[in-house]
């Protein structure tokens, strides 16, 4: 049976929703929720192409995701940044800040998913879903407002220790100042409060998704109407395919970004090079651009990780003193700065040939073609979208260039012995940091820019 032919399944949906039910402890939230979002928005791929009220929950799902890791990257930031007297107000302030936002997104997406299953069970007639029963609210608003109250008192409930330690303590003549010694217990106290509420709202979605999944019927008349649907729309597999690689593309890009805690990159350039491996063996073109490209990846996923290796141990067996004073100790600088050199180089031709993987991509799939008995009419569209593409993937690589220079000074600096003026290098992390960021940004724009000229080529199909 063909993916396409399957029935409409709604598992990992659920699997996505689970990791909203355990609760923060000091605004660290071990089941991150930007991770139940990306599974939620894995299991409306398909249903999203039929209902459109599922594609609209699918969208708001995605901007909660995008908030969710912005706010977990602030939190790196604090906890790499800064001393332990400023961490505490930092971190109440960026926990109250993104529980509201947070909430702002996440209601909504909420409301709009299981306002997408009531349409859904409306339009394939599943009374066990949205029939009322005695005049009260159906199964599927039941949830939605469980849902709801349980996540408002989830973000409620664990901050109420923090702000409580925090503004508390300021009296210092109160005896209010001794509640920092209980705050462990505090934390405790609200952790087992939302765990408990927590329990008892996953017993209610786990009886709702097993009335859902026993409507065996409903699911594949569903099934049914998505592979109608896929037939009719051949662009589909192909949108679908290279928006998967871009995906992989962006979050490499992202492992890229450099954050250091005692000389360590806690973001390791090896992952990176693993996601963007993966992403060079998806596109749909000649093998030859995908068989390079993958291994100059391949090639960037090794020597980043020696590299990282070597600068570990540098760190963990030398002080910055040595290199002059110990011959072994200058040894290890410059393999440890020759291997930095390497890492940049194999970066930029890695970088090169993703860029030129994404011009094939654009050459054979990209742009709305119109039917023509003049071929000389299409070339000339392709020309011209070439043309425009081609300033847009030098803009990346200069980018990209910018930010692995950089990046390898930084390797190179942040051992460098001296003292007085030029330990302001060590600033150059920031530079690092940030350029590392712009690149990220300017990758998504032109990976969203060629997704959305795929979907042209395809929009009359």
């Amino acid at each position: 049976m063909s993916r396409a032919s399957r029935p409409i399944r709604f598992g990992l949906v659920f699997a996505g929703l689970c990791f909203f039910c355990n609760p923060y402890f000091a605004v660290i939230d071990f089941l991150p929720d930007f991770i139940g979002c990306l599974l939620i928005c894995l299991g409306l791929t398909r249903v999203s192409q039929i209902k459109g009220s599922m594609k609209d929950a699918r969208a708001s799902f995605l901007k909660v995701t995008i908030v969710d890791v912005l706010k977990n990257i602030t939190l790196l930031i604090v906890f790499g940044a800064s001393g332990p007297n400023e961490q505490a107000t930092a971190l109440l302030l960026i926990g109250f800040s993104a529980a509201v936002l947070e909430l702002m997104f996440l209601i909504p997406a909420v409301l709009r998913l299981f306002d997408g299953f009531s349409d859904f069970a409306t339009a394939y007639d599943c009374v066990s879903l949205y029939g009322n029963t005695k005049g009260r609210l159906s199964i599927t608003d039941r949830i939605k407002k469980t849902t709801i109250i349980f996540l408002i008192v989830r973000e409620t409930v664990c901050l109420l220790p923090e702000f409580t330690a925090l503004t508390q303590s300021s009296y210092q003549d109160s005896m209010w100042n001794r509640i920092y010694e209980h705050i462990g217990v505090m934390r405790g106290f609200a952790c087992l409060i939302v765990a408990v509420i927590g329990i008892y709202w996953l017993a209610c979605l786990i009886g709702y998704f097993r009335k859902l999944f026993a409507e065996k019927e409903v699911l594949l008349r569903a099934g049914e109407a998505y592979r109608a649907y896929y037939d009719a729309h051949p662009g589909i597999a192909v949108e679908r395919r290279h928006n998967w690689s871009f995906l992989l593309l962006f979050i490499g890009s992202l492992m890229l970004i450099d954050f250091y805690l005692d000389f360590r990159n806690i973001l390791p350039d090896g992952i990176a090079g693993i996601f963007l491996l993966a992403a060079t063996l998806i596109p749909s073109v000649d093998k030859k651009h995908r068989i390079i490209a993958a291994i100059s990846a391949g090639a960037y996923t090794v020597i980043s990780t020696v590299s990282s290796k070597i600068s570990y141990a540098f760190a963990n067996n030398y002080s910055v003193g040595e290199i002059t004073k110990n011959a072994e100790a200058a040894k290890a600088y410059l393999q440890m700065w020759l291997m930095a050199l390497a890492e940049f180089l194999v970066f930029l031709a890695m970088l090169v040939c993703i860029l030129l993987l994404l011009r094939a991509v654009i050459l054979k799939w990209a742009g709305y073609r119109p039917e023509h008995n003049r071929s000389e009419f299409e070339d000339r569209c392709q020309s011209t979208l070439l043309s425009e593409f081609d300033g847009k993937l030098i803009r990346t690589f200069i980018f990209g260039f910018i930010s692995g220079l950089v990046s390898f000074l930084y390797d190179y600096i942040k051992e460098l012995p001296g003292k007085g003026i030029l330990r302001l290098l060590d600033y150059i992390w920031i530079f690092d940091f940030c350029l590392a960021i712009a690149f990220a940004v300017v990758l998504a724009t032109l990976l969203s820019s060629i997704s959305n000229e795929i979907k042209n080529r395809f929009l009359y199909d």
